[in-house]
């Protein structure tokens, strides 16, 4: 009886076997391998790795790289190994020394393989400044993909994309003045009669072509989908309107045209914020 009831105390006992959920896949060749949820501490590895980089600390940088570590530059460049990535980064700072990496989201990853073992990545968007001076400073919005092997950088990959003249101009009205920095929310989607739609729409105002967007329920041109941000009255160029029955819409209202410059008339913009260097 004691065996049977030792028995019994073990197998009520045991610890389920956990299965990690599935949030994506990768192609390998035509082949898809799964995607699951990476060590969280990775994310901690990559925040000081850009930490290191904003106190120009490039020997930390250092010390964070594998010695065999290979690094895809935006512009096509491989930089192979800590060493050369010590000498561009030197050379980068001396010409940008006011140059800032701020994280504006990052998630860590793991590619389960057939034959091989499973790799950890930490994909980062970040929001990068650089220039000499604050008088002469421009933004770049990157997705960086980093390779963690033993809480360091084995690898990985830098992409890139330059800020929009409408959202450099949204910086210089918003930014500047409330120290935030918004990115332009505005995505292309198919049509749904469930979802609350936009149609992007041309206009005039005393000779000077805008464009902006409108509610629809037109299925032939209704393929945006948009966040608004509230910002403070005569800084957005948006309204809110009374709920429809998917949700909240807004309503485009024209700026006025004064001493050469466009005022606007609303509280709301067809953007979100995100962190700003200057914030810090």
């Amino acid at each position: 009886m004691k065996k049977l009831l030792i028995l019994l105390f073990i197998v009520g006992c045991s610890t389920p076997t956990i299965t990690p959920t599935v949030i994506g896949y990768e192609n390998d060749n035509g082949k898809n391998f799964d995607i699951i949820s990476g060590n969280l501490s990775s994310t901690d590895v990559v925040k000081a790795y850009f930490d290191a980089y904003n106190a120009k600390d490039l020997q930390a940088v250092y010390n964070l790289e594998h010695s065999d570590v290979v690094l895809y530059a935006p512009n096509g460049m491989m930089i192979e190994g800590p060493k050369q990535h010590l000498e561009l980064g030197e050379q980068f700072l001396e010409a940008n020394p006011i140059a800032n990496w701020e994280i504006v989201w990052s998630m860590s990853a793991d590619v389960k393989y057939d034959d091989m073992p499973k790799e950890n990545w930490v994909t980062s968007g970040l929001l990068v400044t650089y220039g000499k001076d604050e008088e002469s400073t421009s933004s770049v919005s990157r997705v960086v993909d980093l390779m963690i092997v033993d809480g360091k950088v084995k690898k990985g990959y830098v992409y890139q994309r330059e800020l929009s003249d409408s959202e450099k101009h949204i910086l210089s009205e918003i930014g500047d003045s409330e120290s935030d920095i918004y990115s332009l929310s505005v995505d292309s989607t198919t049509y749904s009669e469930e979802k609350i739609l936009y149609k992007k729409v041309d206009t005039l105002i005393n000779g000077i072509s805008l464009q902006f967007y409108r509610h629809s329920n037109d299925p032939d041109s209704a393929i945006y989908q948009i966040r608004f941000t509230e910002v403070n009255q005569n800084e957005g160029d948006y309204i809110l309107k009374e709920g429809g029955v998917n949700g909240k819409t807004y309503e485009w209202t024209p700026p006025i045209f004064t001493n050469g410059n466009f005022i606007s008339q609303g509280n709301f913009v067809p953007y979100v914020k995100i962190i700003s260097p200057k914030s810090k």
